[in-house]
């Protein structure tokens, strides 16, 4: 991920946590058309959630104060 994107080395922590995000997204081969969330908390995963690494973000702060 950090290859393909101009970011810190600094990131690596926050982007082995995307990834595992990710892997507990994907279905594995033992159990088929299930993912490792789904099998553990009995719900589909919601990828609402999930921006693309590096994308570039906004930070609405009501207080305006920064």
């Amino acid at each position: 991920l950090l290859h393909s994107c101009p970011l810190l080395k600094t990131l690596w922590a926050e982007a082995a946590a995307h990834i595992m995000w990710l892997i507990n997204w994907t279905s594995t081969r033992v159990v088929v058309e299930k993912t490792p969330f789904e099998v553990l908390y009995g719900k589909k995963l919601d990828p609402e959630g999930l921006c693309k690494w590096s994308a570039e973000v906004w930070i609405h702060d009501p207080a305006g104060n920064k």
